[in-house]
């Protein structure tokens, strides 16, 4: 059988294997993204519900009070986690605190692992999954959280 010469050769790339320089971030400043970028949210879903409330649209305001404040809360922290982490590799708070979402090859996550990363907070006592090596949202969705500024 001939081989094509203009076939990419196979690369085989391990992906549980990460170099042992990543500095991943730690509990404490994983903590502090998370205040950060609650805080964040809220401010953000105020502003959502301002633009709504100022756009004088009678029916979309009554739609959206017809949708239950769970899953309205739910599709906005979606949305917030999704675009920032997807778009920028970063949330603001992790953009504050010097840190950075990739993936196992230390690049930017593909959009169906931040779809997968974001699905996971919604998982009941993840929150509690600090107490494991790796926060779930992270081992299930093939993702990394480092520190992009290290201290002198």
């Amino acid at each position: 059988m001939a081989t094509n010469p203009f076939e990419a050769p196979e690369v085989q790339i391990e992906l549980d294997e990460r170099p042992v320089e990543w500095d991943l971030a730690g509990n404490g400043r994983r903590f502090l993204n998370f205040l950060i970028d609650y805080v964040c949210f809220l401010v953000m879903s105020w502003m959502v519900g301002l633009a709504i409330a100022l756009s004088g649209s009678e029916a979309l305001v009554a739609w959206l009070l017809s949708i239950p404040e769970a899953l309205l809360g739910l599709a906005l922290m979606f949305g917030y986690y999704v675009g920032f982490e997807y778009l920028m590799g970063r949330t603001p708070g992790k953009l504050i605190t010097g840190t950075k979402v990739v993936n196992a090859i230390r690049e930017k996550p593909r959009f169906m692992q931040v779809v997968g990363r974001t699905l996971a907070r919604f998982i009941p006592f993840e929150p509690f999954s600090f107490l494991a090596e790796r926060f779930w949202h992270d081992s299930l969705s093939g993702t990394y959280v480092i520190r992009t500024r290290i201290p002198d």
